[in-house]
């Protein structure tokens, strides 16, 4: 497949973990599972940081959206995934979160 689209992916998806879930904890954790089902592969990414709140879920994959904008962020990051995973490899990704509760983002596209 694309081993760049996965590496750029999954470095997005980390940095934004580290600077937005974390930020406020000394320790977090981060779980990747990968799996195929039916002809597709299926990337489950979670975090156990802080979530997102319900006022900006809808937001998180426009370009330019940060809630970081005072502290150096641009709001790309998950703009870039959102593309790849649509774009590149022709797959959708899906986040779910609540605040406090940490997020997990499932990216599914068909297996070539």
């Amino acid at each position: 497949s694309y081993p760049g689209v996965f590496a750029q992916l999954l470095t997005n998806l980390i940095m934004n973990s580290t600077i937005h879930a974390f930020c406020e904890k000394n320790i977090g954790k981060i779980t990747i599972e990968c799996k195929e089902k039916d002809g597709y592969i299926f990337i489950i990414y979670k975090d156990n940081g802080k979530g997102i709140k319900k006022e900006n879920i809808n937001k998180i994959f426009e370009p330019f959206f940060t809630t970081k904008r005072n502290k150096g962020g641009t709001g790309l990051g998950l703009n870039i995934v959102y593309n790849l995973v649509n774009l590149r490899l022709f797959g959708r990704i899906i986040c779910n979160s609540e605040e406090n509760n940490g997020v997990e983002f499932i990216i599914e596209f068909k297996k070539i």
